[in-house]
């Protein structure tokens, strides 16, 4: 269990506002090994770090992510909204937090297609990964099996992680389609049984999201090999 990968989710999301870089910041400060973050598409098909479809709950802004503009999403407050000491936080672009990131902090893209259809999405995120040269530290991960399934066609090196709500039987013939590298369940639903499966087919297993020492306790028990948190400021020291 000491070494439980702990991935940030959404940066440090209980210090932070999520998905901006002061929270990405927190969390690579907290020695957390991976940061996971959100992608959708601007109207002007720009890659933007965001968990919502609409830019009410985190940002000065109103309406669809991808009814607006990269300069439009830019002149949005996403940091107020969290605690007044993160006015003036940005929006921030996929390609900013690869370039903000410490190379030897792993990346978690979830390119959000499960609600909206963002074309040519799947690419332009593959072609940020190709410009940093982050393709051994980066896993890009969706509930959307046609993106994945697109990624993998795209470039079979790739980590790919399946995220699910439930556990269907589908799951494992479409994880060994895409050659999948690990699977991302809600903590609810990890067993040592499902944990062994995973292990089985050679799939890591990164629950979500696990804010509580115990229960972590719980989770590395069954074999997981990581978790998913919004408090990496728990985690990490729990495990010093």
């Amino acid at each position: 269990m000491s070494e439980l990968i702990v991935i940030g989710h959404r940066g440090a999301a209980s210090l932070a506002p999520e998905n901006t870089l002061p929270s990405f910041d927190v969390a690579q400060k907290l020695n957390v090994q991976m940061i996971e973050l959100d992608v959708h598409m601007s109207k002007d098909m720009q890659l933007i770090v965001i968990h919502d479809e609409t830019l009410n709950r985190t940002t000065s802004g109103r309406g669809p992510v991808g009814a607006h503009t990269l300069a439009q999403l830019k002149t949005l407050d996403a940091g107020v909204w969290f605690k007044p000491e993160f006015r003036g936080s940005k929006i921030p672009t996929l390609e900013e937090v690869y370039a903000a990131l410490p190379k030897h902090i792993g990346i978690n893209v979830e390119i959000k297609t499960d609600v909206t259809h963002y074309p040519g999405i799947e690419a332009k995120v593959l072609n940020v990964v190709q410009k940093f040269h982050a393709l051994h530290r980066t896993i890009v991960s969706s509930f959307n099996w046609e993106s994945l399934t697109l990624m993998h066609r795209l470039e079979p090196k790739l980590k790919l992680g399946i995220l699910m709500h439930h556990l269907e039987g589908k799951v494992w013939p479409m994880a060994g389609l895409i050659h999948a590298f690990s699977l991302h369940p809600p903590q609810r639903l990890v067993s040592s049984n499902f944990v062994w499966q995973a292990h089985s087919w050679g799939y890591k297993v990164y629950p979500w999201v696990v804010n509580d020492p115990g229960r972590v306790l719980k989770l590395g028990a069954m074999g997981v090999d990581g978790v998913i948190t919004d408090c990496p400021q728990i985690i990490t020291h729990y495990w010093e």
